[in-house]
């Protein structure tokens, strides 16, 4: 998806909850709250999206904004690849062990870069980090790693052989 199409994507989402007669503030907040939604769930069209986003005292339901996107989630993610690299370096800024919020944020984000080998990089956690246009040279060694990592330890249906049926105990003839 190019830049402009995700723009499109990205206005209908703030329509859709009436966002766009807002202050900026609240949007970019919404906008950061999404992207981090992305990060620590992916954009998997298996995700069930029952989920909240929640911008301040405002909580949105996901499960409508994934209706919006459809199978174009993935592409809209990856053309905001650099900005949810962005919101994952201010929530790990921001972290205050004393704060739960901050501390439950953080957490979250350390636990999905773990899990993907990229503890180093944190906020290339996300599943369009590849789509970025920032990355430097060992950013991108450590995402390409990590894709290898998580896609060989993932079996996809599709590539599954069929089990084949056991025997009957028929042994054939009349």
């Amino acid at each position: 998806m190019d830049a402009e199409d995700a723009g499109d994507m990205l206005d209908r989402i703030h329509r859709m909850y009436g966002l766009e007669k807002l202050d900026e503030n609240i949007i970019a907040a919404f906008d950061k709250a999404l992207f981090f939604e992305h990060t620590i769930n992916g954009a998997s069209l298996l995700q069930p999206g029952r989920g909240k986003l929640y911008v301040g005292d405002s909580a949105f339901e996901l499960e409508s904004v994934k209706k919006l996107m459809g199978e174009q989630q993935r592409r809209f993610f990856r053309a905001y690849a650099d900005e949810i690299a962005e919101t994952n370096r201010e929530i790990a800024a921001s972290y205050d062990p004393y704060d739960p919020v901050t501390a439950e944020r953080y957490g979250q984000l350390l636990q999905v870069a773990v899990e993907r080998g990229l503890q180093k990089y944190p906020h290339l956690a996300h599943d369009s980090s590849d789509a970025g246009v920032r990355l430097t040279v060992e950013e991108r060694v450590a995402v390409i790693a990590s894709k290898r990592v998580v896609l060989q330890s993932t079996v996809n249906n599709v590539d599954k052989l069929p089990e084949r049926a056991p025997p009957t105990g028929f042994t054939g003839g009349t």
